[in-house]
Parts: structure tokens; C-alpha cells; sequence
């Protein structure tokens, strides 16, 4: 996981023309009105409060605001979301080239040869006598490397379309969801996620994501709210064999706690 994050890390600065969708907003604002996060309307007791691509409901009485919302929104942390969509961005082209290395065996040796296809630099990970531009290799003339070459907008738009060999996309956890706007902001805008499974312990907050995951018009295959604890589910996905490409934990304390089943997980 290390490997992957330095090789990621490296292919950032000369590929940094990683963009939000088109209309997407950096900003958090709360409006009244009809559905503009989804398909549908917003139901009586409720308005929107809008962040990226993604909007979430939240109840409202006249006369005492929000203040009876049982659940959290930390508007503070918008600049905080902005970024990991932009990181995860390019961590999702970066396992689709590596998807396409997969006669490359060392985890470590695939990785950076991912990275170096990223930044435009020449990747040797190959045995001398072999076809270096065979697929699942990584020379000049590989699929590796052409898919690497296209245009950052191009690699995206073949990520959305599931349209690149060999890839099923990233799986995310956001194991301590609150109301699940960080798990629909990463599916709605990062290219190649499969599935983002939003976990809390709480059943209000759970309540809220179901909520939220169909006012934005996703599936709760897509975006999937389960109830449970945080590590519990971390395990689960390691015992069940569906372990997960990203695991993003957002306590409102230290992360320690959760590290040791995250790393399995």
C-alpha cells in the first residue's frame, strides 16, 4: 500500500491537470427547493444543502432551523473532500495502467512501473528476451503505456465508460459516512469507482445516507449504506475476500484505533 501511495505521489506533479467535472462547485451552500441533487423532489421536513456533484438532505422545521438534525455535516472539511477527490482521481488512473502490467508479478516493481508510464517517463520492468511491448508488459508500445499517453480527460472519460481492459474499477470504504456526502461526492466525480460502501454505527446516520444515496440518483448498489463498527467492517471485507482499494477514515479523533484492520482490510 505504501509502494502504491509513493508511486502515485510521484506521478502527481507532472500530471496535476486533474479537474472537477464540469458545474461542479467547491463550495458547501443550503438552499430550498426542488431536487437538483437527484431525480427526485425534496420531501416535506427537509431541505438541500449542496457540495461538489452531490447534494444532501437534511431536516428543517420554521422557526427552529436545523438544530434538530441528528446528523453531523462538517462544513469545515469541504477543502478536505476537494482534495482526496482530486488524489483519488489520479490513484484511479494510476491502478488502471496497473491493472494493464499484469505480467509484471512484484507488486512493488508494477507499481512503479505504473507510475513511470504516468509521468512520460520510460518503464524497464521486463525480463531481457521478452516482448517489452507485448500486453500486460510495459514498453513503449504496450497497452499500459498507450493508455497511460492519453489525456488526462480521455484516461477519465474511458474510466466512467468501464472501457479500459483488465480493470473492474476501485472499490472505496467511507467507514465513518455520518450523512454520506463524501461517499456520493467520490462516486459522482471520481472516474472508475465501482462501489463505495458508506458505514456508520449510528442508524440515523445510516437513515440519512439511504436517503441521500437516492435523492442523488445512485443505486445502493453503487453507493451502499450499511450499518456497523467501523473495524467490524473493515474484517468483514477481508474475511468475505472483497477487500477494498481505498479506505477513507475520518474520526473525530485519532485513527489509530482503526489502522491495524484498515491495513487488512
Amino acid at each position: 500500500a505504501r509502494t502504491t501511495a509513493r508511486a502515485c505521489l510521484r506521478a502527481i506533479r507532472p500530471r496535476l491537470s486533474v479537474r472537477s467535472p464540469a458545474g461542479v462547485s467547491v463550495r458547501a451552500m443550503a438552499a430550498a427547493g426542488a431536487g437538483e441533487g437527484g431525480s427526485r423532489a425534496v420531501p416535506p421536513g427537509f431541505r438541500f444543502l449542496k457540495e461538489g456533484s452531490a447534494s444532501i438532505l437534511y431536516e428543517y422545521t420554521e422557526g427552529e432551523g436545523d438544530k434538530g438534525e441528528p446528523v453531523f455535516y462538517n462544513k469545515v472539511q469541504v477543502l478536505n473532500r476537494d482534495l482526496s477527490i482530486r488524489m483519488l482521481t489520479l490513484f484511479a488512473r494510476h491502478r488502471a495502467v496497473e491493472a494493464n502490467l499484469f505480467k509484471i508479478r512484484n507488486f512493488n516493481k508494477r507499481a512503479k512501473a505504473a507510475a513511470d508510464l504516468l509521468a512520460g517517463r520510460p518503464a524497464a520492468e521486463h525480463k531481457p528476451g521478452q516482448d517489452a511491448d507485448a500486453e500486460g508488459r510495459a514498453g513503449p508500445g504496450s497497452p499500459a503505456a498507450m493508455l497511460a499517453q492519453l489525456p488526462p480527460e480521455e484516461l477519465d472519460a474511458k474510466l466512467r465508460a468501464n472501457d479500459v481492459p483488465h480493470f473492474e474499477g476501485i472499490r472505496i470504504l467511507d467507514a465513518l459516512a455520518a450523512t454520506g456526502l463524501r461517499s456520493i461526492r467520490y462516486y459522482k466525480e471520481i472516474p472508475g469507482v465501482s462501489q463505495v460502501v458508506v458505514n456508520d454505527l449510528e442508524q440515523d446516520a445510516v437513515d440519512a445516507a439511504k436517503r441521500n444515496v437516492e435523492f442523488n440518483g445512485c443505486t445502493l448498489d453503487q453507493v451502499s449504506p450499511k450499518r456497523g463498527d467501523a473495524n467490524m467492517a473493515m474484517l468483514m471485507g477481508a474475511f468475505e475476500g472483497r477487500r477494498y482499494d481505498v479506505i477513507d477514515l475520518d474520526p473525530y479523533g485519532s485513527a489509530a484505533p482503526f489502522i491495524d484492520a484498515a491495513v487488512q482490510a
